[in-house]
């Protein structure tokens, strides 16, 4: 299990807000609040197997203080992109990925 931070529900709604006020979107930013209201009452998302996201690239990184961008865990499509297997990844930090700046 996976503990949600609790302002992932008030960037949702921040989100929501914009699509309404600046895309002039109410349908889709209705949906968005919807999903806002869906997380509020979880405490924590359970993360199945090697695909926390379906159909998406993956990788979760700690937002622990003592474990900040520590990768915790992605998935298949992550591996494909980035070049490294699960295994040779987890338990690092996440700047193994990012490129230096030029």
């Amino acid at each position: 299990m996976q503990k949600l931070n609790p302002n992932s529900t008030k960037a949702i709604k921040v989100y929501a807000q914009f699509i309404i006020e600046i895309l002039n979107d109410k349908e889709g930013g209705n949906e968005y609040l919807s999903y806002s209201k869906d997380y509020s009452n979880l405490k924590t998302i359970k993360l199945e197997g090697n695909n926390p996201v379906d159909g998406s690239a993956c990788i979760i990184a700690s937002g622990l203080p003592n474990k900040i961008g520590i990768i915790t865990t992605m998935n298949s499509g992550a591996e494909r992109i980035i070049g490294y297997t699960k295994l040779e990844i987890e338990n690092r930090h996440i700047n193994i990925i990012i490129p230096e700046i030029f």
